[in-house]
């Protein structure tokens, strides 16, 4: 399943849209960009990665009515066998977040 149709399946789960379609209005921009010398360096986006280069993996989704958005960051390094994620040992769920603050 692609990552938009998973934020529109979670979203049309919980009731914030009757159609996959109207995920738009949450989840508005691209997944990620390049890495580099500037945060956000100059890349096409169909273009291919290079051997070294770093690239982020980081969909968000944003609900403006609620004043609430999300966004979760990988950093990737394509290697060449695919890709070695960063960010891994990043703690991310509720729980390890939490029980990393005590």
């Amino acid at each position: 399943m692609t990552l938009k149709k998973s934020l529109s399946k979670g979203c049309i789960d919980i009731g914030l849209i009757l159609k996959k379609e109207e995920i738009e209005k949450y989840y508005f921009h691209s997944i990620g960009h390049s890495l580099g010398l500037d945060t956000h360096d100059v890349w096409i986006s169909d273009s291919k990665r290079e051997v070294g280069s770093v690239i982020t993996n980081e969909p968000g989704l944003y609900i403006e009515e609620e004043g609430i958005g999300i966004r979760l960051e990988d950093d990737l390094l394509i290697t060449d066998f695919g890709c070695t994620n960063l960010s891994n040992d990043i703690p991310i769920e509720i729980e390890d977040i939490e029980n990393l603050m005590r």
